[in-house]
């Protein structure tokens, strides 16, 4: 298996095992195909030097470990913003769409900015590490949010329910043999959200985000990804995620997603059997 999210073949992208999610054996988490298809679109050309401002990952169907085609075009051209649309595909089938805001880069004088208080939570070596694989279950397949991700927890949030933050570093490239850049790896790492801000049990419900949006103001500046994210369930069956993204330096952005909530019909293979 190689050590990458997504291996190149032919005009296409063959995910690994490094990708795999938690509700099913043969599905994807939902963070490697946002950072494949942020990888592809950071490498769409524009005509001056932008920056990925926003992104909307719709995650239209189920995402199969398979090989998998990727298209970028442009919706909107400009030389202070340009919209890119990225496709995910499968055998001709659309299965994740991603339409991008790219802002052109400058530098500006920022004068009496009033902000909202803000506490950083201390460095990720300052907190534990988390250890996926126990004391979960004896499954001991390769998961994305258990084995490909590092996490680092400011307050036990990933083990238990409610809202919460901690530290992602993701430990692979998305691309084999490819650069990620930070940009593409915080698109990778928003979909932690759905765990850091947990207030579901896996045992009964099943809350899968089919989207993913993510702004930022510009590009992270170390490879430690911190989300700060609270859930939202409703009784109609639909949850809102929110969170702050931020790095090493500060804040640098902001994730959300929608969840659609389901009674589980049994324990997703990827999820800890509660006490």
């Amino acid at each position: 298996m190689s050590d990458a999210l997504f291996v190149p073949d032919g005009d296409g992208y063959l995910a690994t095992e490094w990708s795999r999610g938690g509700w099913d054996d043969n599905l994807l988490h939902g963070g490697p195909p946002a950072g494949l298809m942020a990888w592809a679109i950071e490498r769409h050309p524009t005509p001056v030097a932008m920056h990925l401002a926003r992104v909307t990952f719709d995650l239209f169907r189920p995402i199969p470990l398979t090989r998998l085609h990727i298209d970028v075009t442009t919706l909107r051209a400009g030389r202070r913003i340009q919209v890119d649309r990225a496709t995910l595909s499968h055998d001709g089938s659309i299965l994740a769409n991603a339409i991008a805001l790219r802002i052109r880069q400058t530098s500006v004088v920022l004068e009496d900015v009033v902000r909202e208080p803000w506490q950083p939570p201390g460095l990720p070596e300052t907190h534990p590490h988390l250890e996926w694989m126990q004391p979960w279950s004896a499954d001991r397949l390769t998961r994305y949010h258990r084995t490909t991700v590092e996490t680092r927890s400011v307050d036990r949030s990933m083990e238990n329910r409610g809202p919460g933050t901690a530290w992602h570093r993701l430990t692979v490239p998305v691309v084999a043999g490819e650069d990620t850049s930070p940009t593409v790896q915080a698109c990778a790492i928003a979909d932690m959200l759905n765990g850091v801000s947990q207030t579901l049990s896996t045992n009964s419900w099943v809350y899968v985000n089919p989207d993913i949006t993510v702004y930022m103001n510009r590009a992270p500046l170390s490879d430690w990804i911190g989300i700060q994210g609270h859930s939202d369930p409703h009784a109609g069956g639909i949850g809102v995620n929110q969170g702050i993204l931020f790095d090493t330096t500060g804040r640098f952005g902001a994730v959300a997603m929608a969840q659609l909530i389901e009674p589980a019909r049994h324990r997703p293979p990827g999820f800890a059997d509660e006490a």
